[in-house]
């Protein structure tokens, strides 16, 4: 067993009580913020949109100029954006003194909190914001977050739509969200998920070219549209699966519908044919949001310009679309959000 030297050992301890009853004591170094990952950083961002589109809409409610209408809507928008925020955490504050806290970075052009001057600047503002989502999508490493935030990138552009239709300006959804596709099948989707989804696609293009044939002549451009693109995104798919015009092709050349038709009234009620629609929008609609949850992270932005169509049929028919579309239980996946920023 080593010796202690006693000398040394007794020398040490009186030079350690004299250190100490000088008044000096080991020096720490400061506290310092903690670098944000790459979740909290896709957080910060969608938080900052919020609060700035939040802050956007109120301030336009002032102006005279607006109908009661688009007050109502801007009210209503600026509360959610408001509330949203909230339940995501709100600002990141790391509670040390000013001094010691590190520069934050410039909030991007779509987070601008200056008044918009009129309602296109604001559906501008809404578009930026749904065009900044769908760029970082890829940022989150928790799915479920993504999900999330692809679906706040929906609302942002439903919302854009909605004050562009009160304020009789015409809307357009940013290019990125209509030129791109899904250039090979997911990795992690399996080819029966692949089927099921064609099944999907070509069964809702069915539905919508019988509700196109049904309603008043003023809506069929839209059915008829709706019908033609999951037509060919039905077509794509089964292109990227290999099982186009195979025996494993599941396309049908009719589909059942709800319908019950007899010889005195062969065709539906136009409020039947309405909820068809609005039935076969949800239904895409959820498989494309539980999609975002699914696929790797470089291919959300394909999916979300899947989603975004979908939502804007079901909001075209009446379906209520809250700051978490298509996602039943929001607070399941936003609860453990605010946790990353403390």
């Amino acid at each position: 067993m080593a010796r202690i030297n006693v000398r040394t050992f007794l020398t040490s301890l009186v030079v350690l009580l004299l250190v100490a009853g000088c008044g000096v004591r080991i020096e720490t170094a400061p506290p310092t913020e903690p670098t944000p990952d790459s979740n909290e950083v896709a957080r910060q961002a969608v938080v900052n949109d919020l609060l700035s589109v939040s802050a956007a809409a109120a301030l336009l409610t002032q102006d005279d100029a607006q109908s009661d209408a688009v007050v109502q809507a801007l009210e209503s928008l600026a509360l959610q954006a408001s509330d949203t925020a909230t339940q995501l955490g709100g600002e990141y504050d790391s509670g040390l003194p000013e001094e010691l806290r590190t520069s934050r970075p410039e909030p991007s052009q779509s987070s601008e909190t200056t008044a918009p001057a009129t309602a296109q600047d604001l559906v501008d503002q809404l578009n930026n914001a749904a065009n900044r989502i769908r760029s970082t999508l890829d940022l989150p490493e928790d799915p479920d977050v993504a999900r999330a935030y692809g679906s706040l990138a929906t609302w942002f552009a439903l919302q854009a739509s909605d004050i562009a239709r009160l304020s009789k300006i015409d809307y357009e959804l940013p290019p990125d969200f209509t030129d791109s596709e899904l250039e090979a099948l997911p990795s992690n989707i399996t080819q029966a998920n692949v089927i099921t989804w064609i099944t999907r696609e070509d069964a809702a293009a069915y539905g919508f070219e019988v509700i196109a044939a049904m309603l008043p002549v003023d809506d069929r451009a839209y059915f008829t549209k709706q019908a033609r693109e999951h037509r060919r995104t039905a077509q794509h798919l089964a292109v990227l699966a290999a099982v186009d015009r195979t025996s494993d092709d599941p396309r049908a050349l009719r589909y059942d519908l709800p319908f019950t038709l007899t010889p005195d009234s062969p065709t539906p009620e136009p409020s039947e044919a309405r909820r068809l629609g609005r039935e076969l929008c949800i239904d895409l609609g959820e498989h494309y949001s539980t999609a975002l949850a699914t696929v790797e992270p470089q291919d959300r932005a394909a999916i979300l310009d899947l989603l975004v169509p979908a939502a804007q049929c079901a909001n075209r028919l009446g379906s209520d679309m809250g700051p978490f579309v298509f996602i039943e239980s929001p607070e399941a996946i936003t609860a453990s959000t605010p946790e990353v920023s403390n």
